[in-house]
């Protein structure tokens, strides 16, 4: 049979053969591309890495330092709400009254 694949000794297609009919990547073709990319990436010069490096250094201490700021003030406050609460206050309030009887009688004779 002409077109045909040669064939396994069960009469099936050898994987590589699989490979090729349905165009899947060969490890040249991988190889290829790897080499493409690596001539397109930007080129970096050792001077602009160092100071980016430094730059992003010297960005995160800034950060650490801002956030041990808000932390410390933080703390100063919940302590500062923390003796508010604990504050007892003791209010005594003295008032004089006499015990009278201020009602007036009324007149037996009047009439509802």
């Amino acid at each position: 049979m002409e077109g045909t694949l040669p064939r396994q000794q069960h009469g099936l297609p050898t994987a590589s053969q699989l490979a090729d009919c349905f165009g899947f990547v060969t490890p040249e073709d991988r190889a290829r591309w790897e080499q493409a990319r690596q001539y397109s990436q930007p080129r970096v010069s050792a001077a602009r890495e160092m100071i980016t490096s430094s730059l992003e250094a010297a960005a995160e201490l800034a950060q650490q330092g801002i956030q041990a700021k808000l932390r410390a003030a933080y703390q100063v406050e919940a302590q500062q709400k923390e003796r508010s609460r604990t504050t007892a206050r003791t209010v005594t309030e003295v008032v004089d009254f006499e015990d009278r009887d201020d009602r007036r009688e009324i007149d037996q004779t009047f009439e509802f």
